[in-house]
């Protein structure tokens, strides 16, 4: 065990929530600690303490005893590659504001509205939510036409570099690059002690592609790395520069993305940077998918993403798609189509939304798919109800004026997801 001037004596389950408590300790150099197994048999009653964080000046010889059972160690207060921060809290605060008044107060009194990254995080700030029902402000926003983001977001990407693949760390930047390239690597390793949460970064010599650097880490008890603070990506950087892979060299870090239909992940279940897929845009609860498919298909995808496509209950639903309508820059309307040796043939162009009718009943009324039609906004031509129209979309067939118009369900359309809690009005707040 190793020698030197005591400063605190506390029971610990586990040498490495000792060596936690040494480094969060003001003066610790190095620790010592005792197995509680070894600790009963050396006292015949339970022991009070088995974890010992010591000091010593410049001017004392360091030695170190030999001791059965005892594990001895130093503090982590300067190792390369470890970042310890407080485990997230949450609490509920039960006021309705907006959300720039609700980030403005959170600001003042906590450390901000709250941010999730990871499972656990969710489920911490679930926990603060108790049985309380409604809509909760988060700090989740964008800019007009823009990705949403974290009030706290991190991301280091290389201008250009942002496209669907698996990403790596090149020269301080991320760049997206083909899975199946060989680069470097960095793992992770997290545990939560003592109310903090811990992070070590370990560098990977052998050079692997994506999914082989993933199943290493994983196997190895740790995680292809998350860069999700300033501080962490500071920790990633000494790592990377002590085993000299700085400058122009790639390592893989754990973040990736299938297509431009989903958004960013990491490797170890933290959730997406940022919500939005790149072809799709937002405003408030309702994202748009600027991908052409059927009405059986819009839903399904649009359930798969844990939403419905969207149901358009009131006035004020209309006019927040009105403002996502004007926003994008596909056009909006009806082309036609001229066969030969027959008529002109004019198809809808637009929006699958979440509207249907029973194919079976040509009587049937119009609905949408979880509740019944109690606001219209239907173009004063539609709906035609002609035999093989059952869905419906939204549509301009003149500039600016979004109402919704009947289509063959098997036609391709982009389509418009929504929150099943979406409210256009103020919500309280959830800080952290």
């Amino acid at each position: 065990m190793f020698v030197g001037d005591a400063l605190l004596t506390l029971k610990t389950s586990s040498a490495t929530q000792c060596q936690l408590a040494c480094t969060l300790h003001a003066t610790c150099q190095h620790f010592s600690f005792l197995a509680p197994e070894k600790a009963v048999g050396h006292e015949e009653k339970e022991i009070t303490s088995n974890c010992t964080l010591m000091t010593r000046d410049s001017t004392q010889t360091f030695s170190v005893n030999a001791s059965v059972g005892t594990t001895s160690g130093f503090s982590l207060k300067n190792c390369t590659g470890t970042v310890m921060s407080p485990i997230r809290n949450y609490s509920l605060v039960q006021q309705f504001v907006s959300w720039e008044e609700a980030q403005r107060r959170c600001n003042q009194t906590h450390t901000g509205l709250a941010v999730i990254h990871s499972k656990q995080h969710l489920q911490n700030a679930l926990q603060a939510l108790g049985g309380a029902t409604g809509s909760t402000w988060l700090g989740l926003h964008r800019q007009v036409a823009g990705q949403w983001k974290w009030t706290n977001m991190f991301e280091k990407w290389e201008p250009g570099f942002d496209v669907p693949g698996c990403v790596h760390y090149f020269s301080e930047k991320w760049r997206s690059e083909i899975c199946n390239a060989s680069f470097h690597s960095m793992c992770q390793y997290e545990y939560s002690v003592f109310g903090q949460s811990v992070k070590v970064f370990r560098y990977v010599q052998e050079r692997r592609n994506w999914s082989d650097a993933e199943r290493f880490c994983r196997e190895e008890g740790g995680d292809l790395a998350s860069i999700l603070t300033q501080q962490e990506h500071a920790a990633f950087q000494e790592v990377a520069q002590a085993e000299g892979a700085g400058q122009g060299i790639s390592i893989w870090i754990g973040l990736s993305r299938s297509d431009s239909t989903h958004p960013w992940m990491w490797s170890n279940g933290k959730l997406p940077m940022s919500s939005a897929a790149a072809d799709g845009q937002n405003c408030g609860d309702l994202l748009y998918v600027n991908t052409s498919v059927s009405w059986l298909e819009a839903l399904e995808l649009c359930k798969q993403r844990g939403l419905r496509l969207l149901h358009i209950l009131s006035e004020d639903t209309q006019t927040q798609l009105n403002l996502l309508l004007s926003s994008l820059p596909q056009a909006y309307g009806t082309h036609t189509h001229t066969h030969s040796h027959t008529h002109s043939h004019t198809h809808s162009r637009g929006a699958w939304v979440g509207l249907e009718r029973c194919m079976i009943n040509p009587s049937a009324p119009w609905e949408w798919v979880e509740s019944a039609l109690a606001f219209t906004n239907w173009h004063p031509d539609h709906p035609r109800n002609p035999c093989s129209y059952h869905c419906g979309l939204v549509g301009a067939l003149q500039p600016g004026n979004y109402t919704w118009l009947d289509e063959c369900c098997s036609r391709e359309h982009p389509f418009i997801c929504q929150d099943r809690g979406f409210s256009p009005v103020g919500q309280r707040g959830l800080v952290l």
